[in-house]
């Protein structure tokens, strides 16, 4: 009987040791790693032991992350927006985030007059954030975000007076 054995994996140093070995590239599908993994604890005798050894693995990635949008549903009152389209009141705006799939990202509502999105997001931007105006009923807007292999993803916002 082993009492309190644990196991340490230094996955940090495997990620770092393949960064310096030399530049990311991100089209590459395989990365060659090395995990150090360290056991310890006590025997039931009080003795304490440790052994540490490491192991070659590789990292396959078939390709990129899917698309994922964040959040998927959200629900906010609207307050009304003056004629520039904002309200310049935080309390109703919402920010989604974008991860996965292939810049650039674009944006499209699928009711204007509600929710105007931004279109085509900037080359390193994920995230965005949009800025509901009010309603007399409660509305159902979605949101589509494509990406640049024409993958799609949505969220609803449920807009109530």
């Amino acid at each position: 009987m082993i009492d309190g054995v644990a196991a340490l994996v230094d996955w940090k140093a495997a990620f770092d040791a393949a960064l310096a070995s030399g530049p990311f590239d991100p089209s590459s599908e395989f990365f060659d790693y090395t995990v150090v993994y360290t056991f310890f604890g006590k025997d039931r005798f009080g003795t304490a032991f440790s052994t540490r050894a490491a192991a070659p693995f590789i990292m396959g990635r078939p390709g990129p992350c899917p698309l994922s949008l964040s959040p998927r549903t959200v629900s906010v009152t609207g307050i009304p927006n003056d004629l520039s389209g904002t309200d310049d009141n935080p309390a109703d705006d919402i920010t989604f985030h974008v991860t996965g799939g292939t810049h650039p990202y674009d944006v499209i509502s699928g009711n204007i007059d509600i929710i105007n999105a931004p279109g085509p997001l900037p080359q390193d931007t994920s995230s965005f954030t949009v800025d509901p105006n009010g309603v007399t009923t409660q509305v159902d807007v979605i949101l589509t975000v494509f990406d640049g292999q024409g993958d799609s993803v949505q969220a609803v916002v449920t807009v109530k007076p």
